[in-house]
């Protein structure tokens, strides 16, 4: 299993990891050893950009809550931006089945900007259709027969 984590300070009190690889029982020390000397420099926010993740399991996973529990007990905060639609499956997995999801929710951005920006604060869940990663665009349905130059459509002339 391969990970790589990639953090920018991107303001006194805030940073950005960018997570490339799977997030699992075998890597978890890799970004805990990247994260925690963050928090002792004074970062208080987190932003977790995981367009790059391509696998995370449980373990994984908690150990993003356990970084979330840890800055939110000294007023800091983790947020996710750009989850993969399986990173977004395995979190309403764990929040409906585990006692060990954290109080306060880990906050989910359709981007990074809007995470460093906290956009509206608005939960992945409340984003509009357009904004939401994990849903696929809609495709309106096309009918045989109908629209213009098919023998049912109509034309102007």
């Amino acid at each position: 299993m391969n990970l790589s984590v990639h953090p920018t300070i991107v303001h006194k009190d805030s940073a950005v990891i960018v997570v490339d690889g799977e997030l699992d029982i075998s890597t978890v020390a890799l970004l805990d050893t990247v994260v925690f000397p963050l928090l002792s420099r004074g970062i208080r926010h987190l932003v977790v950009d995981a367009k790059l993740l391509r696998f995370c399991d449980v373990c994984g996973f908690r150990a993003l809550i356990t970084m979330h529990t840890t800055m939110s007990a000294t007023g800091g905060d983790l947020s996710i931006a750009e989850p993969t639609p399986a990173l977004l499956r395995l979190m309403r997995l764990i929040s409906l089945t585990s006692s060990s999801v954290p109080s306060t929710p880990i906050k989910v951005y359709a981007t990074v900007s809007h995470a460093l920006r906290h956009e509206n604060d608005r939960p992945i869940s409340l984003l509009t259709r357009a904004e939401r990663p994990d849903v696929p665009p809609r495709r309106l349905p096309v009918k045989a027969g109908c629209g213009p130059g098919s023998p049912n459509g109509h034309r102007r002339h």
